[in-house]
């Protein structure tokens, strides 16, 4: 009886929905221009040298990665009704995770499409068509981080939000370097018997400690 009512509930779901907030997705459509960074459509023209054929096949393509990108979207809203609804009543998370297995979804591949419609959701208008094309990654980063879809909404461009990103996950790395933990007394014999050490080395090594000697003496010495 159980299962059967929890299959109810994404009948439910869905139709409670409304054509309303379905066509802001379903009548969106990405152009050829804004998938130049993820499709590369001149391939195609390698395929045959009848051109009708060929914008008939790029067509296609377009259609294809619409149909994928929107379906993402509308999957990440069914389940984050269902997930919300489950959570507002107080079941426990075992009845959500029964409820995915029997629509054939593990729990990450589910949070990835919720992510997605989230960060899709909050997005302004104008800037959907760039969430649709975002990759796993850049969404996951934005659904961190808030602060990523606000810059986004006030119309920062594609490349400029990645680049954004990831320049922030780079200083995150350097944040969490704990050189409180590393001893530089552990390196002071280091150069020891130099001149022996170095004798011993392959060319290649040699060439690579000298990449990094040329560094470490910038450090020191600037």
């Amino acid at each position: 009886m159980k299962k059967i009512n929890i299959t109810n509930r994404l009948k439910e779901q869905l139709q409670e929905k409304g054509n309303k907030e379905e066509n802001i997705i379903v009548d969106r459509v990405i152009t050829e221009d804004e998938l130049k960074d993820v499709l590369d459509l001149e391939i195609i023209n390698s395929i045959s040298e009848d051109k009708d054929l060929v914008n008939f096949l790029k067509e296609n393509t377009l259609k294809l990665f619409n149909i994928q990108a929107k379906s993402v979207v509308l999957i990440g809203e069914v389940l984050t009704n269902v997930f919300e609804r489950l959570s507002k009543q107080g079941s426990s998370e075992g009845i959500y995770e029964k409820w995915l297995k029997l629509n054939n979804f593990n729990k990450q591949t589910a949070l990835r499409y919720r992510k997605r419609y989230f960060v899709f959701n909050e997005a302004k208008e104008e800037s959907k068509n760039i969430v649709l094309t975002l990759s796993q990654n850049i969404i996951d980063k934005m659904y961190e981080n808030k602060e990523f879809i606000e810059l986004l909404s006030n119309g920062i461009s594609k490349r400029e939000l990645i680049n954004n990103i990831n320049a922030k996950n780079i200083e995150a790395k350097e944040e969490n370097w704990n050189i409180i933990d590393f001893s530089f007394n552990d390196y002071i014999n280091l150069f020891s018997d130099f001149d022996k050490k170095i004798e011993t080395l392959k060319e290649k090594e040699k060439l690579e400690l000298q990449k990094y000697l040329e560094k470490i003496n910038k450090i020191l010495n600037k």
